[in-house]
């Protein structure tokens, strides 16, 4: 892929909830890198760990990046590298099916107080959901943001308040006391439980 060579240090990494994939910004170009096949080889076993793979960061040259027990340059880390955006399409991962919808629902962010009541959420729910999510409170926003405009879209608005809280059966497959409703998925650190529900919504719609 073009811009693999650039020489820009790694200036944020970012993991994605629900996956050993990793969204890495250098200059002007961010990465979506996929760990998962590393995470099969002796050398990657260690990121299964949940603590393991929470404690990554950058290293201390910029060039690389470390685990408790790892650590991998960009040119090992590249090979895992699945596509390239700017870094402001990252941390996104519903944007390219905004983008592609008729009429495109993309649009600039909502404030804080229409996306709480877009997806009926409390004041402090926006905030558990940055804390959860671990990334910056505009990227978190920018992904709620996303996942309300297709919810609206696809359900209505009529439809959302009983679909946000009743029981949602991806959620309670990982048989977690706190994850019941949609809604605990999009404050407690797992939008993809969502975003994966809508995107064969898209798919199954289309064909």
């Amino acid at each position: 892929m073009a811009g693999l060579a650039d020489c820009s240090p790694i200036t944020e990494v970012l993991r994605e909830p629900g996956s050993h994939k990793l969204w890495v910004t250098r200059g002007a170009e961010t990465w979506l890198l996929d760990l998962t096949p590393l995470t099969s080889t002796s050398q990657g076993q260690l990121l299964l760990l949940p603590r393991a793979w929470q404690s990554i960061k950058i290293t201390s040259d910029g060039y690389g990046l470390a685990w408790t027990g790892l650590t991998l340059g960009w040119t090992e880390l590249s090979e895992w590298c699945v596509q390239q955006m700017t870094p402001a399409e990252r941390y996104r991962p519903l944007l390219p099916y905004l983008r592609s919808h008729e009429p495109p629902l993309w649009l600039p962010p909502m404030s804080r107080e229409r996306l709480q009541t877009l997806l009926l959420l409390r004041p402090n729910d926006l905030d558990k959901a940055v804390r959860s999510l671990g990334a910056p409170t505009e990227l978190v926003y920018q992904r709620l943001h996303d996942i309300a405009l297709l919810l609206a879209e696809y359900v209505g608005h009529d439809a959302l308040l009983p679909l946000l809280r009743r029981p949602w059966p991806v959620a309670r497959r990982l048989n977690r006391i706190t994850l019941v409703s949609m809604q605990d998925c999009l404050t407690g650190g797992h939008p993809h439980l969502v975003e994966r529900a809508l995107i064969s919504l898209i798919f199954v719609g289309a064909t």
